[in-house]
C-alpha cells in the first residue's frame, strides 16, 4: 500500500514537473532559424509576417505554412503557436499583410504535439480548405477549416476536443 502511494506521489510530481516546463524565450530571427532548420522553408513576406507577430505577441511558434487559402493571390501564413501565460495550450491563427500591416485571425486551439498542416481543395472551389492534425499523449485529431471574410470557421473536426 505504501508502495502504491509513493508511486503515485512520484508520478504526480513527474506531471507536475511536465506541465511547469518554461518556454525558452527566442528572438524572431532565432524562431525563423529554428523554422528552417526544421524543413519549413519561409518566403520574404512570410518572414516579414512572422516578425512582426512575433514583436507584437510572446509567443512560440510551433510550425507554419504558406499557402493562398483565401484566393485573393497572396500568401496568407497559418501558424501554430504556445505562449508563456498558456505554456501546455497551442493555438491556431492565420497571419496576413494587410493595409495596417499585420492582420491575425480569430484564434482557435491546437494540438499540443506532433502538429501538421496541410492545405487540400476539399470541396473543388475556393477558397482553399486546410486541415490541422496533432495529438496530446494517446488522443490524436484533426479538424478541416477554411478563412472566410478574416474569420477561421471549423467545418469538420474529430478528436479535437481530447489533443487541445
Amino acid at each position: 500500500m505504501i508502495k502504491q502511494i509513493l508511486c503515485s506521489m512520484v508520478v504526480c510530481l513527474l506531471l507536475i514537473a511536465g506541465c511547469t516546463k518554461e518556454i525558452p524565450e527566442q528572438t524572431a530571427q532565432e524562431q525563423i532559424q529554428r523554422l528552417n532548420k526544421s524543413g519549413i522553408v519561409l518566403s520574404e513576406n512570410a518572414v516579414e509576417l512572422l516578425t512582426l507577430f512575433l514583436n507584437k505577441y510572446p509567443v512560440l511558434i510551433q510550425t507554419c505554412l504558406e499557402a493562398d487559402i483565401t484566393s485573393d493571390g497572396q500568401n496568407e501564413l497559418i501558424v501554430i503557436h504556445s505562449s508563456q501565460e498558456e505554456k501546455n495550450k497551442m493555438s491556431l491563427c492565420v497571419l496576413k499583410q494587410d493595409n495596417a500591416g499585420l492582420f491575425r485571425s480569430n484564434v482557435l486551439p491546437a494540438p499540443v504535439e506532433n502538429q501538421k498542416i496541410t492545405t487540400r481543395d476539399i470541396d473543388g472551389k475556393p477558397p482553399l480548405e486546410f486541415i490541422i492534425m496533432g495529438s496530446k499523449g494517446i488522443y490524436s485529431g484533426f479538424a478541416i477549416y477554411r478563412m472566410l471574410d478574416g474569420v477561421l470557421i471549423n467545418i469538420f473536426d474529430d478528436g479535437m476536443d481530447d489533443c487541445c
